[in-house]
């Protein structure tokens, strides 16, 4: 169990170095991949609602859902007294709109009553929200609030777990990221890990372009035993 235990730490912090050496090589492709869509979202409750709409969504398609959601409902109030039917009509172009709508509605109304309406701004706090996890607590801290956080996406778990060659833990994962990433570095290293996950490095990865590939071991695995890159690492 040690010598595994092992073996993990130093396959994250090996796959870590990789990603800061790319980051910091600054070709056209890595700045590309820094380029955030949703840069000028700062406040708490837009990147609340941002977490929820991206989960299981490419950002792209995201973008103007969004956009008019926020239009349509501008605060914790107005999710509150927004119809479930109401939710899901703003919701559906995106899918699964009655789980989203149904846990935006109990999110507000737990804010709304817990917290007087507000965001709350450390991690605990927002942890005893229903249905706020690791992720999006993650998202909050770091665009809100502009903490030196991993954002806890399960694209960063699969790229990191596809350069390492093996399929990380989880919680080891973003606990050693948390510690062996600088803080400066935090956001776009986890921005930029997001984007090739988005981009390139699916269920179905397309390897061919992606800038970490020349030592990503599932890439050089693949390459090198011939095989078509499609194997699937958990999610």
């Amino acid at each position: 169990m040690m010598k595994m235990q092992h073996n993990n730490e130093y396959a994250i912090k090996a796959a870590i170095e990789l990603v800061i050496r790319t980051l910091n090589c600054e070709s056209a492709k890595v700045k590309s991949l820094l380029r955030d869509i949703f840069d000028d979202i700062k406040d708490p409750y837009s990147s609340l609602v941002l977490a929820f709409l991206l989960q299981r969504t490419h950002p792209l398609r995201c973008r103007e859902v969004f956009k008019r959601f926020l239009e349509q409902f501008k605060t914790i109030d107005d999710l509150c007294e927004a119809s479930h039917e109401t939710l899901e009509d703003a919701l559906r172009s995106l899918g699964l709109q009655k789980e989203r709508a149904k846990r935006l509605k109990i999110v507000a109304s737990y804010i709304r009553k817990k917290y007087q309406g507000t965001v709350p701004k450390n991690k605990t706090d927002l942890l005893s929200i229903p249905y706020v996890g690791e992720y999006v607590a993650s998202v909050i801290l770091s665009r809100a609030f502009d903490l030196p956080v991993i954002v806890r996406d399960e694209n960063v778990l699969r790229v990191l777990s596809r350069i390492a060659g093996k399929e990380l833990p989880r919680q080891k994962t973003f606990d050693l990221l948390e510690m062996y990433v600088r803080p400066k570095d935090k956001r776009r290293f986890s921005l930029f890990l997001i984007h090739i996950g988005v981009f390139y490095c699916k269920s179905q990865p397309k390897c061919g372009h992606c800038p970490l590939k020349i030592t990503c071991k599932y890439h050089l695995e693949s390459k090198a035993n011939g095989r078509v890159e499609t194997q699937r690492y958990k999610k």
